[in-house]
């Protein structure tokens, strides 16, 4: 856990032995910090395996809130994977992300909106949660509102209050379309609020 060791590994992750350079990526999650980020990211699509399960692993390990920016700064960039990047992101608790992660489940498709959408759902409190079931009345989500819906469950589980949960539930109620009020309604049933029940 040495951070004066990290000039001395990175190199190891060019070894011509898959072993050595599994050790140095898993090493650099214990010395690494934010200018390692890049170096570990690049793993993630190696032809090992064990290399890019190292490689995840020390991302997740790396501390800081700098090392998360670098993280936002990769996604936004959309150089590396970024499905892997958002379930990092996810994973990380970086609640910083959620605005980038808002504007990604709008302009992407496939497997990058579902798991930007899901992410969402991780990440979300009581202040996120407007803005998170406002999507289910979005246009450009007609397609994924099954996966908003499951989102705003996964934010539910996370808000103990269920009056905090129903509350943006109902304000979204009035507006909505009348595709979109059957997902409030179950959502409603699934807050546990007296204000939800009436």
């Amino acid at each position: 856990g040495d951070p004066s060791a990290t000039e001395s590994i990175v190199p190891f992750l060019d070894s011509k032995q898959v072993a050595l350079q599994t050790a140095a990526a898993r090493a650099l999650g214990g010395t690494g910090d934010r200018a390692t980020v890049t170096v570990l990211l690049e793993r993630l699509d190696h032809e090992e395996q064990n290399v890019r399960n190292a490689a995840r692993e020390s991302v997740m390990r790396l501390q800081g809130e700098a090392v998360d920016a670098e993280l936002i700064a990769a996604l936004e960039e959309g150089t590396m994977d970024s499905v892997s990047l958002v379930n990092i992101l996810a994973a990380r608790g970086t609640r910083s992300a959620l605005p980038v992660l808002r504007e990604i489940s709008r302009r992407s498709t496939g497997d990058l909106r579902k798991a930007s959408i899901k992410a969402l759902g991780s990440l979300s409190s009581v202040e996120e949660l407007p803005a998170l079931v406002a999507l289910l009345s979005d246009p450009a989500m007609q397609e994924e509102r099954k996966s908003v819906e499951s989102a705003i469950l996964g934010a539910f589980r996370e808000i103990s209050n269920p009056e905090d949960r129903a509350t943006p539930v109902l304000a979204a109620y009035e507006e909505a379309p009348d595709s979109v009020k059957p997902a409030l309604i179950n959502l409603l049933g699934r807050a546990g609020s007296d204000d939800g029940l009436r």
